[in-house]
């Protein structure tokens, strides 16, 4: 049995060499918990590098959906804001344009024109001529069907 005796240097050395199945136990279990915890970490800062590299991606293809989102919003802004100030400029004379618009429209469709053709012509949409028609002349609308 062990002696709960203090050994200093060489005793024990000299205990350690006698004992070698103990001093091989001993060592075993302070060595192995040890090894073990640098291979956590090791492990853990493996699997937290990938992370962080699929975090960055993702945040990467975030960053482009929004600069994409933004130039379209910009665009679309720009666009509203320039046929707002064309609309605008005209003053008063634009709504008289405006109100002679609905004959134009329903002039054309007599005349044999398709919605489209009337749309590029008068600045306006498919679906407004097809609108306007409707909701003036039915009769039109239903020529343009």
């Amino acid at each position: 049995m062990i002696d709960l005796v203090v050994l200093r240097g060489a005793e024990l050395l000299v205990w350690m060499q006698a004992h070698a199945i103990a001093t091989a136990v001993v060592v075993a279990a302070l060595l192995v918990p040890g090894l073990v915890c640098i291979w956590a970490a090791r492990r853990g800062a493996v699997v937290s590098r990938q992370a962080l590299t699929q975090i960055e991606q993702r945040l990467t293809h975030i960053r482009s959906a929004v600069e994409l989102l933004t130039d379209t919003t910009e665009s679309a802004l720009q666009t509203a804001f320039a046929e707002i100030e064309r609309i605008s400029d005209g003053g008063h004379g634009g709504l008289a344009v405006r109100a002679e618009l609905p004959a134009r429209v329903q002039s054309a469709a007599r005349n044999g024109r398709s919605a489209r053709e009337i749309a590029q012509a008068e600045g306006l949409s498919e679906g407004e001529v097809r609108l306007r028609l409707r909701l003036t002349a039915p009769d039109a609308h239903a020529a343009l069907n």
